[in-house]
């Protein structure tokens, strides 16, 4: 039986040599601006995970919209009327990532107020990986894979 540092070790060689992972990020936001985009930021501090989002904005009159579509990243907004609040937004966010974004590996729900460390998402996929291996995630998984981020989240 390998000690506790043999396999570690390779955990982190399996880690560094992984490939980069798909993650598709979904959330609803409404009038959350600068919190929604320094949640956009801090996950682009991640360099093993290429992000793409599905954001609902449900009817943002402080210029979220807008930011969204100006930002470096892949974000497939959908327009909300301002009534979905956080569980309505989400359920359309979610069903909309079915329907026209079934082929990611993972998918994260997330809050936009959240904060990320920089390289912690980095592992989440590989954490993920050990789970199913282990079969934990099998009664949590939606499609292909889910994302135990909040390990590793700040909340304001």
């Amino acid at each position: 039986m390998e000690n506790r540092t043999e396999m570690e070790n390779d955990n982190t060689h399996q880690m560094k040599n992984a490939h980069i992972s798909r993650i598709l990020a979904i959330f609803t936001c409404h009038n959350r601006k600068a919190l929604t985009e320094r949640c956009l930021r801090t996950l682009a501090q991640n360099e093993r995970v290429q992000f793409d989002y599905v954001v609902v904005d449900d009817g943002s009159t402080d210029g979220t919209g807008e930011m969204l579509k100006a930002l470096p990243y892949r974000v497939d907004l959908v327009k909300g009327d301002g009534n979905l609040f956080w569980n309505g937004g989400m359920h359309m966010a979610i069903e909309h990532a079915k329907k026209h974004h079934p082929d990611y590996e993972y998918y994260m729900l997330l809050n936009d107020d959240t904060r990320f460390f920089a390289g912690r998402v980095n592992i989440l996929p590989f954490i993920s990986k050990i789970l199913v291996r282990k079969n934990f995630s099998k009664k949590f998984a939606w499609k292909r894979g889910f994302l135990p981020f909040p390990l590793y989240i700040v909340l304001d």
